[in-house]
């Protein structure tokens, strides 16, 4: 029977506060070091925030609104926007990048956590958590309201449990471990990756069929508690949304010499801003790149010593080919591999029991390369500049005293709406609000006729866009894309409208 490692003392010690405090630190330097908080965020935070702010008004994902994931995000979400109720939406918003920020760091400690329970001793534990709140690919993406951290979090939680049910063989901790696997299926369709590997090595490797079959009962119980009710609203919409609109989403067209340079950081440590080209121009990155690639391929092998190490690297190889082949690509993705990446370390470092003396020393060497590797390049972009995740914060809530008495202000980006403090109150009074144009546009709306490609080339597209837009008494566009979605007629309306509102990039126009 293969077994894991024996399980390391869980106690805590003064590594996971260190831990604790060093991820969050290098989280929070994104943020204050390009203007803080109330910055605009981009547009899949503000998704995520007005996703929870509908469903506090009774509307219902994929029957009311837009949303290309599963509901989790919207549920977990829903607190802050009635926080932001009491107070603002900015407010609301910006409380929430700060927990889910707080979440990255727990994540950090919960690595370390979750390394000692899968037989990993002390000081590789403590190495894997280190890595964890100091590598690139983990740091930008756990700074705001994200898929990425959320997921990670419930992932390490069920790793916690598939350990305890393990020592305790008890039928009630495989269904709360499977709960939080079915949890996890709710964040992200991603995390089916994980999940399969874990169960099949119930099966195939431990020969545990009973605690497998008592995963699914948690998992499905999880599963259709969270997605039945609204599966029930919105039937094969949801579907769609959820998986039909993400697998036929097009190609950004980032190649996967740019991918692999992004999980080391190497081209933005040089003080250059990512792009697809920075590999290819740079021949000392190149080496480097190599490098790191190679740190990672020799940890996974000494990982391969143990059963515990076999599921961890077998989960990071998987998700791996999933991060390189999917046609759309961003740089938060990186934080997917973050977990199973930071656990191959973990068991990499801890010597195996009949190993000889060079090989029981090559783990820990290999590992705290890595990690020495990890802070190195982060310090480095830090320190060069390399990093601007945040945009311009002169689009900030300044403008929403002069739009206060507006009744329905429509956007291209719940962002705007955001700022400008008029996100609930437009819900409130049943104003139209789409949540997610991109999921629109991508085929994830609630119109059957959705099923239909659409793009900004496509003319019943750019009518939809256009009616959408208008709705409103105002209306306020961000990005470039969406006036070149619109006809050219409704763009010049817009664009004549007179403009009541003005901060930095955002410009609100008087329909009515």
């Amino acid at each position: 029977m293969v077994r894991f490692g024996r399980p390391g003392r869980l106690r805590t010690d003064w590594g996971e506060p260190v831990v604790l405090a060093v991820a969050l630190i290098t989280r929070l330097w994104v943020v204050l070091g390009d203007g803080g908080f109330g910055g605009n965020f981009y547009y899949d935070p503000a998704v995520y925030y007005a996703a929870g702010d509908a469903l506090t008004h009774g509307r219902l994902p994929y029957a009311d609104y837009v949303l290309i994931h599963p509901p989790v995000i919207a549920l977990v979400n829903a607190p802050l926007a009635l926080l932001g109720r009491l107070t603002t939406d900015h407010v609301g918003f910006m409380v929430g990048n700060a927990a889910y920020t707080v979440l990255a760091a727990v994540n950090a400690v919960l690595v370390v956590r979750v390394a000692q329970a899968f037989g990993a001793n002390r000081r590789a534990a403590r190495v894997a958590g280190a890595f964890y709140a100091v590598w690139i690919g983990a740091v930008t993406a756990e700074f705001l309201i994200r898929l990425e951290p959320l997921g990670n979090f419930v992932l390490l939680l069920a790793l916690l449990a598939l350990a305890a049910a393990r020592r305790r063989r008890h039928p009630a901790a495989a269904v709360v471990c499977g709960a939080l696997f079915g949890t996890l299926l709710s964040v992200k369709i991603w995390w089916v990756v994980p999940v399969a590997i874990v169960l099949v090595w119930q099966v195939v490797g431990e020969r545990a069929r009973r605690r497998a079959g008592w995963m699914l009962v948690g998992l499905a119980g999880a599963a259709l508690s969270i997605n039945g009710p609204f599966f029930v609203a919105a039937g094969g919409r949801m579907y769609r949304a959820i998986v039909t609109a993400q697998l036929d989403r097009a190609s950004n067209g980032v190649p996967v010499h740019a991918r692999v340079d992004k999980l080391s950081a190497l081209s933005q440590a040089y003080g250059g801003r990512f792009n697809a080209d920075t590999v290819a121009d740079r021949p000392a990155v190149q080496v480097l790149v190599v490098l790191f690639v190679a740190l990672v391929l020799a940890a996974s092998a000494l990982a391969l010593r143990t059963a515990a190490g076999r599921v961890v690297v077998a989960i990071l190889a998987a998700e791996t080919v999933v991060f390189l082949t999917t046609p759309t690509w961003f740089y938060t993705y990186c934080d997917y591999l973050a977990v199973p990446l930071a656990l191959t370390m973990a068991a990499a470092a801890t010597p195996a029991g009949t190993a000889r003396m060079p090989l029981r020393r090559a783990g820990p060497a290999v590992a705290g390369a890595l990690a020495v590797f990890a802070a190195i390049t982060t310090a480095a972009t830090f320190a060069n500049g390399g990093l601007h995740l945040v945009p311009s914060t002169t689009g900030t809530s300044a403008a929403a005293p002069d739009v206060k008495h507006v009744d329905c202000i429509v956007s291209d980006t719940p962002m705007a709406l955001i700022l400008l403090n008029s996100l609930d109150r437009s819900v409130q009074d049943g104003c139209r609000n789409w949540v997610d144009l991109t999921g629109v546009e991508h085929g994830g709306g609630p119109d059957p006729r959705d099923e239909v490609t659409r793009g900004h080339r496509n003319p019943r597209w750019s009518a939809d866009l256009c009616r959408y837009l208008t709705s409103g008494d105002a209306v306020v566009i961000v990005t470039s894309g969406s006036w070149h979605s619109l006809p050219a007629a409704c763009a010049d309306r817009i664009r004549r409208a007179p403009v009541i509102a003005r901060a930095g990039e955002l410009v609100v126009h008087r329909l009515r």
